[in-house]
């Protein structure tokens, strides 16, 4: 990706200079709502079949949306459960450890048997905006703007800190034309595919090799193969 021609001062201290066609918007002027779900009694295990579950806050850990990370609510506490994760929508963790509180994930499709509990948020965009909801989900997992939630979230146990949705949505982000959003979106998208690539296959070199190092221990030391001095030298 070629680096734009111009640049200006953002005014904003944790973005910095941004091309010059860009703005600078407040996540208020972007997102118009921030809804929460409800906790709920629930097993210990995940759905299975046509049953309902209550997202655990792990479902964002990985900065991605993990289904899986859910367990199965109770029958009789089905009537409380509120809030699908829907498609094209982000899911932010409200509340967590100082490393993870503000954790997010895009949502890809619509799960109509999964409910959000109260300690997750899920975005609802202004409809007059035009914005690439994915590329805002790379804002906001960016290492930047998760050392700004890490300074903005608060708490009084030093382990666990809490967002409110006022200071979330007062936070500045910088906003690019839709076009621009959706060029981030690929390239990032493209290079992730490139380097994920590259770490499976060196995986699989180190897998191989290490196959290698234990077949040869175990031929050498059961006396399969030979060892002379000379092949030692």
């Amino acid at each position: 990706m070629e680096r734009y021609e111009k640049y200006k001062d953002s005014g904003v201290e944790w973005i910095g200079e941004i091309p010059e066609g860009w703005e600078v918007k407040k996540l208020k002027f972007i997102v118009s709502n921030l809804e929460s779900g409800v906790s709920v009694n629930s097993t210990d295990y995940p759905v299975t079949g046509h049953a309902y579950g209550i997202l655990k806050t792990s479902c964002v850990y990985n900065y991605v949306f993990d289904p899986n990370e859910n367990k199965e609510i109770w029958q009789s506490e089905l009537n409380r459960a509120k809030v699908n994760p829907r498609k094209g929508e982000i899911i932010i963790s409200r509340m967590n450890t100082p490393d993870l509180v503000g954790a997010s994930g895009y949502v890809d499709k619509d799960y109509g048997n999964l409910f959000l509990p109260d300690r997750l948020w899920q975005t609802t965009f202004i409809h007059h905006i035009e914005i690439d909801t994915k590329w805002l989900s790379f804002v906001l997992k960016s290492t930047r703007f998760r050392m700004l939630l890490s300074i903005t979230a608060t708490g009084t146990i030093p382990s666990m800190k809490n967002l409110t949705q006022e200071d979330f949505l007062n936070i500045v982000v910088p906003f690019p034309s839709v076009e621009d959003q959706t060029a981030v979106v690929q390239h990032i998208e493209t290079e992730t595919a490139r380097i994920n690539a590259k770490i499976a296959k060196t995986k699989k070199i180190i897998a191989l090799q290490k196959e290698y190092r234990t077949a040869l221990i175990s031929e050498v030391v059961t006396g399969k193969i030979k060892v002379t001095q000379e092949a030692v030298a």
